[in-house]
């Protein structure tokens, strides 16, 4: 009987030190006069460590007729599939997307109401080279990985917002802003950590968690 031996190989991935905070911040958090406000998961200031966007992947993945250049705006409707845009981005209300938002510019969904953004697998809900700005929104829900700032000075907005759930993990390289929102969630996931979205790489350090991951299977040749 002829007996055959394999070797699972694995690589570790250095996991983003941000992906374990449900609020991230290379500047400050705000939550002045914020009423019932509920934040479930760590929290970090004056962070320095943050992870890299691979832009050109993303455009790469974009969906059919959704590698925009130029402004992009997202009326009323239900979109799905990954949305890449080359500029800036308003979301009005009554907009639903399954799927991801990647922008080289800013995201303004200020004063908008009913806003959805459930992304699929493991992908972000929204990622902006700028701000992110809901302030003033109200009834808005967004799951998975918020990243605003990723060109290194962007904030995120949610002051004076109401009726808010954010589950996940939020990024921000400026501050981040909830002063005089209303009746706020924000719910940390560590599923971010097992199952990290791709296209984004770097930001360890600090206590940055690592993980591993099947590369391949090979057979061990016996010395002859």
């Amino acid at each position: 009987m002829l007996n055959r031996k394999v070797q699972q190989s694995v690589v570790a991935n250095e996991i983003p030190e941000a992906y374990s905070y449900a609020l991230y911040t290379g500047s400050s958090i705000d939550k002045d006069r914020a009423t019932n406000l509920n934040i479930t998961g760590s929290e970090k200031e004056s962070a320095t460590n943050f992870p890299t966007v691979d832009f050109a992947y993303y455009k790469s993945i974009a969906s059919p007729g959704q590698d925009i250049s130029g402004n992009y705006t997202f009326s009323a409707g239900t979109y799905s599939g990954i949305w890449y845009i080359n500029g800036n981005v308003t979301i009005s209300s009554n907009v639903t997307i399954n799927g991801s938002v990647i922008t080289t510019g800013k995201i303004d969904g200020s004063r908008a109401s009913n806003v959805v953004v459930n992304p699929t697998s493991t992908y972000p809900s929204l990622i902006a080279n700028n701000n992110i700005d809901f302030s003033r929104s109200t009834n808005v829900t967004i799951s998975k990985l918020i990243y605003a700032g990723a060109d290194g000075s962007g904030s995120l907005d949610f002051s004076r917002a109401t009726t808010v759930n954010l589950t996940g993990t939020i990024i921000a390289y400026g501050a981040i802003d909830l002063s005089r929102s209303d009746s706020v969630t924000i719910t940390y996931s560590s599923s971010i950590i097992t199952d990290p979205p791709p296209g984004i790489s770097g930001g360890g350090g600090g206590g940055a968690a690592s993980i591993s991951v099947q590369k391949d299977w090979n057979e061990i040749v016996p010395a002859i």
